[in-house]
């Protein structure tokens, strides 16, 4: 009885600490298991079952073994480092055994038993398993999303946290070593187990406040250099700028010479010439039509910079601007939006492989808003919703460079107490962005 017991409790904790990385790394969505990937699980199952059978629930070293083999597998099944698996699932296995410590406690303080009792195949303990498995479901369910972003911490960041959770793990494991040999009156076995429990439960609050300031700091730096690169763009976007104003007083200074030309092949009723030759300056000209009359500077570069590379690439442009000049938000922050949208949406129109490709620009104040419109030929073979812009989503093969766009909008977006909504259509992507207009 008391091996199909392990075998019990030992798969719930699996598909528990399964559940916890698949909704850490998926933004609270859950990773169906695959059949190569239950195959790895059934293998920890046995091989967590066999050890507690053989060396027993509370042995330092089974644990030891348990926790790097966990560790690892967890890893292989969802195709991450393993420092980065191991960082949330020390991070999970560390809330189980606070379940299990505090429902331990508990059942022991209400039918004032030892907590050592626990430890055999009893009542007691299948009552401890039941309310622990209940109690840590319900708290990944509901709060994990609420959690730090442990995904998100990069590589020099996740040893020394690793290694935190590892030894904040190893003393909660103590503590079931402590209580099965722990000896004298059963008021004194409570009064040490409660003193332990509230030292465990510190420890545990204050690794969790300095996670989340990991993860805060992680993603403060991760913005400022977004924005110190943007802001190094500013140069590239004043220079097209000079070179834009440049091009529109040299076409100032041609035109007497194309009204010239102009009249005097009308003067020698060369009709058809005369059209041939407006039609050969009319798209000389459009270029600068299409731009000059936004009048916010930043939007006007910004775009005319992107307009042009989507012509490079024959993709319709149209734009449709209308904003004031003096807009509150920080040019930075808005160079990052309307930037990165709109290499996405070039991106999306090449990868579209489409004879049609469209990109649809509209811009304008409504209700204290700015608010950016962006429509765009997409390819039907994949799809983008609010999941892509956490995961980093790319059509590109070299995802290490590209795919951060989408994530980068979203972080001053919600800086700037504003909103993304996304909207797919398979042939058609839609993105509509709100900023916040503040009136000073």
């Amino acid at each position: 009885m008391n091996i199909i017991a392990n075998l019990i409790t030992n798969t719930i904790d699996i598909f528990l600490l399964y559940l916890f990385i698949s909704y850490t790394v998926n933004n609270m969505k859950f990773r169906p298991i695959e059949p190569k990937d239950m195959y790895k699980l059934l293998f920890l199952i046995a091989f967590n079952t066999t050890i507690n059978q053989f060396l027993g629930l509370a042995n330092l070293v089974g644990y030891i073994l348990v926790l790097f083999t966990m560790s690892y597998t967890l890893s292989l099944i969802f195709n991450r480092s393993y420092l980065n698996i191991a960082l949330i699932f020390l991070y999970g296995l560390a809330l189980l055994f606070l379940s299990e410590l505090i429902v331990v406690y508990g059942i022991a303080l209400i039918f004032n038993v030892d907590p050592s009792e626990m430890l055999m195949l009893n009542t007691y303990r299948i009552l401890a398993i039941i309310l622990a498995k209940f109690i840590s479901f319900m708290v990944i369910h509901k709060w994990t999303e609420r959690m730090p972003l442990l995904e998100s911490i990069k590589n020099k960041k996740q040893l020394p946290l690793v290694l935190m959770f590892l030894f904040n793990t190893i003393i909660i494991y103590l503590v079931f070593v402590f209580y099965r040999y722990l000896e004298g009156s059963l008021a004194i076995s409570k009064i040490l187990l409660f003193s332990v429990i509230c030292a465990v439960l510190l420890f545990n609050w204050l690794s969790y406040i300095l996670t989340r300031k990991v993860v805060y700091q992680e993603q403060q730096e991760e913005l400022m250099k977004l924005k110190v690169r943007e802001y190094e763009n500013q140069s590239l976007y004043l220079k097209n700028a000079e070179e834009l104003i440049e091009g529109i007083r040299s076409q100032r200074h041609d035109l007497n010479n194309y009204i010239g030309t102009l009249y005097g092949l009308l003067s020698l009723n060369k009709i058809e010439t005369a059209k041939q030759y407006i039609e050969s300056i009319e798209e000389e000209f459009s270029s600068v039509n299409e731009i000059i009359d936004i009048g916010h500077p930043i939007i006007m570069v910004l775009v005319d910079l992107k307009r042009e590379k989507a012509r490079r690439e024959k993709i319709s442009f149209d734009i449709d601007i209308d904003v004031p000049r003096n807009l509150t938000i920080d040019d930075i922050d808005l160079s990052i939006v309307l930037s990165n949208v709109l290499d996405n949406a070039i991106e999306a129109c090449i990868s579209s492989n489409s004879f049609n490709m469209t990109i649809d620009l509209k811009m304008y104040v409504n209700e204290g808003y700015l608010i950016i419109k962006i429509v765009n030929t997409k390819s039907p073979s994949y799809s983008i919703n609010e999941e892509s812009i956490e995961q980093s989503f790319t059509t590109k093969p070299d995802k290490s460079n590209h795919g951060i766009g989408l994530r980068n909008i979203k972080k001053v977006i919600v800086q700037n107490n504003g909103y993304i909504k996304l909207n797919d259509k398979g042939t058609v992507m839609e993105i509509q962005i709100a900023l916040p207009q503040i009136e000073r």
